[in-house]
């Protein structure tokens, strides 16, 4: 998960612990670098991913 405290949180990887315990380290520094792209982002692109469907986006039914 990679957050900016009062803008957004993007969910970048996820799995059951069932289907695996950890990532490895080279996965974790892929992440890492996802991370700071994606928080590094601003809204134009992140509306262009959205259309383009290479993200999608989750509603938690709040307003902000």
């Amino acid at each position: 998960m990679a957050f900016r405290v009062t803008r957004r949180t993007v969910f970048l990887y996820g799995s059951a612990k069932s289907e695996r315990e950890n990532i490895q380290p080279d996965e974790l520094n892929f992440w890492r670098s996802v991370a700071v792209a994606f928080i590094g982002m601003d809204e134009t692109k992140i509306k262009i991913m959205l259309n383009e469907g290479e993200i999608s986006e989750v509603d938690c039914g709040e307003e902000n």
